[in-house]
């Protein structure tokens, strides 16, 4: 059996088009890369301060040219968000992280007096999240990521993942390995009927060199992503927090927890989506066929949180949509579905009982396979 897989894993990565899917995928993440740093211009909180200190100022001139008096908050404030902007621009994180907090508790206390509970409220909730990711900024003086915007290697490793792998990657992971799947099979026939060496034993090799080969293009992109963003914006922090995306709660994570449950959660997604491709190489006999339905079928579940409603009440159910990893264990998905079912403990009963049925699906198809 180890030989078996060694061949056929040795037969996988030899390939030229592995090669030319790393350049690839090395080409995709720094594409991203400066995608994500072109957003953060504005996302940032030095961003955010260049807008708002822009605004206030074009008050406080409409103010002066009406010969009016600029109230000393305005100014007040003002100062704040240059201070925080200059200590950014010199990438002093905490203390920029320390003036945008104060500028985050005026707008807390503004909602306290006129009696607004955060609880009900959509933007005081994200407020008192934005506070606590800044509270361990200030403390440990780290460059302040935002999830969906990550820069640090850590950051851009979770945005990789949860942007970049459903859909993209997982695409050419199916496109490099589902065809070995279906080599076999010339004229409708299974040549590896006429090797003196059980179909099921050659199926298994085939899955776990299969595996094995998308475990190393899935690592390829940690490692790309996490060596680009440490380059650039350090390393980052194992401890920063990530929100918990509850609807009336605040609550955070540190960032290697969500990560490990996005990976765990990922990896049994790989697995799955190769075993999908086995039983229905099993049913068509044809690469290209397999690798369409295997697509389609992984796809319209990982879209449906977005782009189906109708099956939010279901969604926590559907296999492909744990392939979003980090956005299941911060609880993105579940946020969006309003069904907070849909989490990482679900995820992996959901996925390996998922494994389960495909493994006695294609346990049968070996004994039709015989029997023929």
């Amino acid at each position: 059996m180890n030989k078996l897989i060694r061949f056929e894993f040795r037969s996988l990565v030899r390939k030229k088009v592995f090669y030319v899917s790393t350049i690839m995928i090395a080409l995709i993440i720094g594409g991203f890369y400066i995608g994500q740093s072109n957003s953060a211009k504005t996302t940032s909180i030095s961003g955010i301060l260049s807008e708002n200190i822009s605004a206030n100022q074009s008050y406080m001139k409409e103010l002066k040219s009406e010969h009016k008096e600029i109230p000393k908050w305005l100014i007040n404030e003002t100062n704040t968000m240059q201070k925080s902007q200059k200590a950014f621009s010199s990438h002093n994180w905490a203390e920029a992280a320390k003036y945008r907090i104060n500028i985050l508790d005026r707008d807390l206390a503004y909602a306290k007096k006129n009696r607004v509970d955060y609880s009900q409220d959509a933007g005081l909730i994200y407020v008192k999240r934005e506070k606590k990711i800044l509270k361990f900024v200030q403390n440990h003086n780290v460059y302040p990521d935002m999830i969906g915007r990550g820069l640090s290697g850590l950051g851009l490793v979770f945005d990789s993942l949860t942007s970049l792998f459903p859909e993209l990657f997982v695409a050419i992971m199916i496109f490099m390995l589902s065809g070995k799947f279906t080599v076999k099979y010339q004229h409708n026939k299974n040549m590896d009927q006429l090797f003196p060496i059980s179909n099921k034993r050659l199926d298994n090799s085939k899955l776990i060199a299969t595996f094995l080969a998308g475990l190393v293009i899935y690592l390829m992109i940690i490692f790309i992503s996490l060596v680009i963003g440490t380059l650039t914006h350090g390393f980052g922090s194992m401890q920063y927090p990530v929100a918990i995306e509850y609807l009336t709660k605040v609550k955070i994570s540190p960032i290697w927890i969500i990560l490990c449950q996005g990976i765990i959660l990922q990896i049994l997604g790989i697995l799955a989506f190769l075993l999908l491709a086995q039983v229905i190489s099993f049913i068509f006999k044809n690469k290209i066929i397999t690798i369409m339905l295997t697509l389609l079928l992984t796809f319209l579940q990982t879209i449906s949180p977005i782009f189906f409603p109708v099956v939010h009440p279901i969604v926590h159910l559907l296999p492909g949509v744990y392939l979003l990893g980090g956005f299941v264990a911060n609880l993105h998905v579940a946020f969006m579905t309003h069904n907070y079912s849909a989490n990482f403990t679900q995820g992996c009963i959901v996925s390996i009982i998922y494994i389960l049925i495909l493994l006695s699906i294609r346990t049968m198809q070996n004994r039709i396979s015989q029997r023929l």
